[in-house]
């Protein structure tokens, strides 16, 4: 069960598993990943950030709780939906194809 939870993701060019969970979390416009495959720098589009809404709305709730326990479980909550949201529902995307070799002949 815990290793489908922390399972690689694919590289949108060469399609091996070669981008691991807690890299690709951190994926992001600025923030490329080279495939150590193909050499593709992959990353995630801006319009890609809205998953986080629900943990900003979750945040928000939080903040006027009395429970410690509730002010807790309710920003941890919003976190797993973001990743889980983040993970099923956007896309990597290729930013520049690795280089290709020309051969003389």
């Amino acid at each position: 069960m815990v290793s489908n939870v922390f399972k690689n993701f694919e590289c949108p060019n060469c399609h091996k598993p070669t981008i691991g969970f807690w890299r690709r979390q951190i994926i992001g416009p600025t923030a490329p990943f080279e495939c150590p495959n193909c050499g593709a720098e992959v990353i995630m589009n801006w319009s890609g950030y809205w998953p986080i809404i629900p943990f900003m709305a979750l945040w928000a709730i939080s903040e006027f709780v009395e429970s410690s326990a509730l002010y807790w479980g309710l920003n941890i909550a919003g976190l797993i939906i973001w990743f889980w949201l983040t993970n099923q529902f956007v896309p990597l995307v290729v930013k520049s194809p690795p280089p290709t070799t020309k051969t003389t002949g």
